[in-house]
């Protein structure tokens, strides 16, 4: 720990590929960092975006809904 750096655990779908086509894995476990500075409180069970293993914003459905839509809409694009 740093000042208000934390380690906190997240489970997330890494980005896999296989015979060509891409997916999203099976969900693993990652340590990420988390600057209270710059997010003053996260709760067990927030969906959160992640840059360079750093927590960057905590997401809301709308947000989460989007991101789901478009990274499908990206990965159908990629199996062409």
């Amino acid at each position: 720990k740093t000042e208000n750096i934390y380690e906190v655990i997240i489970e997330y779908q890494p980005l896999q590929e296989r015979k060509k086509k891409y997916s999203l894995g099976k969900p693993v476990h990652k340590v990420v960092f988390w600057n209270k500075k710059f997010i003053p409180e996260i709760k067990m069970g927030n969906r959160v975006a992640i840059h360079w293993n750093h927590i960057v914003q905590i997401l809301s459905t709308k947000d989460l809904v989007n991101l789901k839509k478009y990274t499908q809409i990206t990965l159908d694009s990629l199996d062409r």
